[in-house]
C-alpha cells in the first residue's frame, strides 16, 4: 500500500481543515504522510484577507491530531503553497504539479472543505481530472 499525501485548501476556518484532517485519518484509517496547504495571499488593494498567516497554527493542529492517531508525520511533512485565490487555473495547476511529482510514490487525496469556492472549485477540478479522491 503506498503512503498518502493529503492535499487541502485552506481558508479562514482554520477547524474546517483540521476537523475534516481528524475525520478522514479516523473514518478512513488513511496512513497520511505529507500534507499540502493550498493558503492564499493577503490583496491589500481589494481588502482581502488571505489564509497564509493561519499555516502555523493549522500545522500545529495537524500534528497534534497525527500525534493522537499515531501517524507517522511531522513538521517537515507539512507544506505550505501559497497561490492566489481567486485564480482557478492556479489551484488547478499545482494541484496537478503535487500529483505528478508524487504520484509514483503517494496514492493523493484532496479535501476541499476550507478555502474560498474558487480554491474548492479548482481542488475539486483537480480531483475530477486526475481521478483523486476527493472530501468534503
Amino acid at each position: 500500500m503506498k503512503k498518502v499525501a493529503y492535499i487541502s485548501t485552506l481558508g479562514l476556518s482554520p477547524e474546517a481543515v483540521t476537523n475534516s484532517f481528524w475525520c478522514v485519518v479516523r473514518d478512513e484509517r488513511l496512513e497520511i504522510a505529507k500534507v499540502y496547504l493550498l493558503c492564499s495571499h493577503d490583496d491589500e488593494k481589494r481588502g482581502i484577507r488571505g489564509s497564509s498567516a493561519l499555516f502555523e497554527e493549522v500545522k500545529d493542529k495537524i500534528l497534534e491530531i497525527a500525534q493522537r492517531m499515531e501517524l507517522q508525520l511531522n513538521e517537515k511533512d507539512i507544506l505550505k503553497i501559497e497561490v492566489k485565490q481567486e485564480d482557478i487555473k492556479i489551484i488547478y495547476n499545482e494541484i496537478k504539479k503535487i500529483y505528478n511529482q508524487l504520484k509514483e510514490e503517494y496514492d493523493i487525496c484532496i479535501d476541499i472543505t476550507g478555502g474560498r469556492k474558487t480554491m474548492s472549485g479548482g481542488a475539486l477540478l483537480a480531483a475530477r481530472d486526475l481521478n483523486l479522491k476527493c472530501y468534503y
